[in-house]
């Protein structure tokens, strides 16, 4: 349980855990727990990072577990019951200005924020993600799964995101168009939104096959 707040990475770090089901890092509902710099290439594998918060005094208040404005590789962790401020904050597990890539994760359950329940991806921002899970996330408003702003992107391999929530817009994908492959969107729901798995701002899936 971090007690000092969170962990700034300011440069270059290697974090391996010995497994998920082994060690679990906690912000105690308090804080979130990593922040990486821009510049900054952080690899992290092998953790459960759970009960992160972001919100005031914290700048930004976004990304519960973490904030990344560097060059991120997540293997093998587990992302759980992270928040941020469900008036304000962004990407409940993830708030990603950089470049994130995650392989063997699970994303949820119980991540939320007010955009972006599980991830949220800023404008020119980079997600990529193989062989992941995001389910059971939500958001009292914008996409319960994840969220990409215009001129983000998100790429998805052999990934299944299902059973998160949203009000307003879509439960599993909001924003701009995905680049999926051998991934499945299903079983999410919208309580206010006639897209309950996904919904473009504008434009059709991308199927990674084709390009």
């Amino acid at each position: 349980m971090l007690s000092q707040g969170e962990l700034v990475l300011g440069k270059t770090v290697t974090i391996a855990g010995p497994g998920a089901g082994l060690l679990t890092l906690s912000g105690n509902d308090a804080t979130r727990i990593f922040h990486l710099a821009t510049g900054v290439t952080a690899s992290i594998s092998g953790l459960t990072l759970s009960q992160g918060r972001a919100q005031s005094p914290l700048n930004p208040d976004s990304g519960g577990a973490i904030y990344n404005a560097g060059d991120l590789t997540l293997e093998r962790c587990v992302l759980s019951s992270n928040s941020v401020s469900p008036t304000a904050g962004y990407g409940g597990a993830l708030a990603n200005a950089g470049t994130a890539r995650l392989d063997a994760c699970t994303i949820g359950p119980g991540n939320s924020a007010l955009i972006g329940g599980a991830f949220y991806v800023a404008s020119l921002g980079a997600l990529s993600m193989m062989n992941c899970t995001v389910s059971g996330n939500s958001s009292p408003y914008f996409v319960g799964g994840i969220a990409v702003e215009n001129a983000g992107l998100a790429a998805l391999t052999n990934c299944t995101v299902t059973a998160n929530t949203d009000d307003a817009f879509a439960g599993g994908y909001g924003g701009d168009p995905p680049r999926l492959l051998n991934t499945i969107i299903a079983g999410n729901s919208s309580s206010h939104s006639s897209y309950p798995d996904i919904h473009t701002f504008n434009g059709d899936v991308i199927s990674l096959a084709t390009i």
